[in-house]
């Protein structure tokens, strides 16, 4: 290495490296900031003091904690699991994860987390040497500090890191563009809820059609019972001039009953005349053996015979009224059975009727119950359409979240140019650096 000549010259190289390192540490505005403060102050005051042996630096990063030890080794098998879920969805997954796990095994994950905190306290040991070195050799040989290689290592673990933060990028670019084909998804959501509304216009006319169907249902059921309430005060009618009929009969039939004890009367009757004529003539016989004797028991006789003649021409005469008495009550069972009739064919036909009544009601039912079915299936399906709109809702709703994390994502890459800016800047003052910088300082550190 060549040497720079005096005290200037440590002191400018030292304020640029000191210069380059804060802004690495402050992130993609750092140099921005760097830059306002030296021109508000004047000059950078990264300088080290005169007669110190030692510059303390904090480490560039802090150890992983042990959930993300955790996180580390299960978020592939959840990628790989899950390839549609977000950033978000994946931490709180592993979230609920960490919290499951037994303590034995949390206690294992803090155990590794240990041993990279000892791990990197070594590492930090051997800056904080490298830098104490550095120091001696600014303030008794003049030359170059050998800090600079080891801020070139640091330099290039940030480019890494860098590196992976820009694939990180790159992955949720592809996270972007999975989100912008659900986008298209949610389109031809919108399509579908198009349809479904379509379909929900020509249901709600079905169902006034239903509807009006259903007051006509009502408008022929109305005249049907009134029908019924006319056949009902029919059959009342009937049955009342069925009651008189029944009670005409039964006074034809007690008539009948006092005929047929008269015609028994009659007979019994008869039959004693009978009897008194057979005597009659057995005492004719003997009336005529003995009329000789008896003339004037014969005119007795004959007189007798004459009353008895008188009064079965009676008998006769009250039979034959009888027997016309008997034709007229034949007659008017006749009509009556004919009446009869009527009203059995008259019942028969109101029978018949109220079977047809019966089973147009039946009909009428069916077709009630069937329109019961077909509004509880409409039903069903608005809730359906309600339950997929509230889907559809609830996808608009994350996709309008992920379109912020979109917006978020640009504003990231934005910053990233700015970084990549700044890094090709840095890169530029290295190398010049690296051509002003002697190489001696390097070789006697190592």
């Amino acid at each position: 290495m060549a040497r720079l000549g005096g005290r200037r010259g440590r002191k400018a190289l030292s304020t640029q490296l000191l210069f380059h390192i804060s802004i690495l540490r402050a992130g993609p505005g750092g140099r921005l900031m760097a830059v306002a403060q030296s021109k508000r102050r004047g000059k950078a005051r990264f300088a080290p003091r005169r007669g110190t042996k030692s510059v303390r630096f904090s480490g560039r990063s802090r150890p992983l904690p042990a959930f993300f030890i955790f996180m580390a080794q299960h978020r592939g098998e959840l990628r790989s699991a899950h390839p549609d879920w977000t950033v978000v969805q994946m931490a709180k997954k592993l979230g609920k994860m960490w919290h499951k796990l037994p303590r034995g095994e949390k206690e294992r994950y803090m155990e590794q987390a240990e041993r990279l905190k000892g791990q990197r306290g070594a590492s930090r040991g051997r800056d904080l040497l490298s830098l104490h070195c550095s120091a001696q050799t600014w303030n008794t040989q003049g030359r170059i500090p050998t800090q600079q290689a080891g801020e070139q290592r640091k330099l290039q673990e940030e480019q890494r890191e860098i590196q992976e933060e820009q694939r990180k990028l790159q992955e949720e670019q592809r996270e972007i563009q999975e989100e912008q084909r659900k986008i298209q998804e949610q389109r031809k959501l919108q399509e579908e809820q198009r349809k479904l509304q379509e379909d929900q216009r020509k249901i709600q006319e079905e169902q006034r059609e239903i509807q009006e169907e259903q007051r006509n249902l009502q408008k022929e059921q109305r005249k049907l019972q009134e029908e019924q309430r006319k056949l009902q005060e029919e059959q009342r009618k009937l049955q009342k001039e069925q009651r008189k009929i029944q009670e005409e009969q039964r006074k034809i039939q007690e008539e009948q009953r006092k005929i047929q004890e008269e015609q028994r009367k009659l007979q019994e009757e008869q039959r004693k005349l009978q009897e008194e004529q057979r005597k009659i003539q057995e005492e004719q016989r003997k009336l005529q053996e003995e009329q000789r004797k008896l003339q004037e028991e014969q005119r007795k006789i004959q007189e007798e015979q004459r009353k008895i003649q008188e009064e079965q021409r009676k008998l006769q005469e009250e039979q034959r009224k009888l027997q016309e008495e008997q034709r007229k009550i034949q007659e008017e069972q006749r009509e009556i059975q004919e009446e009869q009739r009527k009203l059995q064919e008259e019942q028969r036909k109101l029978q018949e009727e109220q079977r047809k009544i019966q089973e147009e009601q039946r009909e009428i039912q069916e077709e009630q119950r069937k329109i019961q079915e077909e509004q509880r299936k409409i039903l069903e399906e608005q809730r359906k359409i309600q339950e997929e709109q509230r889907e559809i809702q609830e996808e608009q709703r994350k996709l309008q979240e992920e379109q912020r994390k979109i917006q978020e994502q640009r504003k990231l890459q934005e910053e990233q140019r700015k970084i990549q800016e700044e890094q090709r800047k840095i890169q530029e003052e290295q190398r010049k650096l690296q051509e002003d910088s002697p190489g001696r300082g390097i070789n006697t550190w190592h």
